[in-house]
């Protein structure tokens, strides 16, 4: 089963001029610079989506997350995620756009759309696609406060 989240471990460091840079060392291209940590951190998860969607549209791998020892990550948003993995298995398929197009039953355009980072897609074209590479979308809610009980009134 693969589980996997798409977390790229991220440096921060200070330049000259005492702004933060931080730089996603997986991703050639992917840093960003801030006044603040957190301002880096945004704008280098904003460089981030952008270099792995030219990854896309060049045609090239998709990086995979290394370990590399650090705490701090930058996290793809889910439904770029879920992109990112239609994508890397037709990049291990050796599937083109217009051979998943076929696949799907779509036009060549809903693909294009399907695998633009910035495009708003709905889960089900995702899970559809995934299911015609031979992989199942699932959708996990993790509580991240660590709470065991659930309040009154709910949904069981």
């Amino acid at each position: 089963m693969l589980r996997t989240v798409l977390e790229y471990p991220v440096v921060l460091e200070r330049d000259l001029d005492g702004r933060v840079v931080a730089t996603c060392p997986d991703v050639t291209g992917a840093s960003g610079v801030g006044e603040y940590d957190d301002d880096a951190l945004a704008r280098a998860r904003a460089a981030l989506l952008e270099a792995l969607g030219v990854r896309i549209r060049t045609r090239r791998p998709i990086p995979e997350p290394s370990d590399r020892g650090r705490a701090l990550r930058v996290r793809v948003p889910p439904l770029v995620e879920a992109k990112l993995h239609v994508y890397r298995e037709m990049w291990r398929l050796g599937l083109t756009r217009v051979e998943l197009a076929r696949r799907l039953g779509w036009h060549r355009p809903q693909v294009d759309r399907l695998l633009d980072l910035t495009h708003a897609s709905r889960l089900e074209q995702l899970d559809a696609a995934l299911a015609v590479l031979g992989l199942r979308l699932d959708l996990v809610v993790e509580d991240l406060e660590g709470r065991t009980s659930r309040p009154r009134g709910s949904v069981r």
